[in-house]
């Protein structure tokens, strides 16, 4: 892309830096889960992390995390 927007790059044979190579990278799909329900409580459980928080709690904490019980949604 580089070279695209800058013609004058054309000449130059190494562009290929490990951020470059990086930003080419497709992300993979996850497969898509089966309609089927968890049996029992935390059998399957999902976190969240969210942060840095630009305001500090009063205990100091910059991040909040959050955990899910997929059977009980909770």
């Amino acid at each position: 892309m580089l070279k695209k927007l800058c013609p004058q790059f054309q000449n130059i044979p190494s562009l290929d830096c490990e951020s470059c190579q990086f930003a080419k990278h497709h992300r993979s799909t996850t497969k898509p889960r089966v309609n089927k329900r968890v049996e029992s409580i935390f059998e399957l459980v999902h976190s969240d992390v969210w942060g840095p928080c630009p305001v500090v709690s009063k205990t100091g904490h910059k991040y909040f995390v959050t955990f899910v019980d997929d059977f009980s949604q909770m």
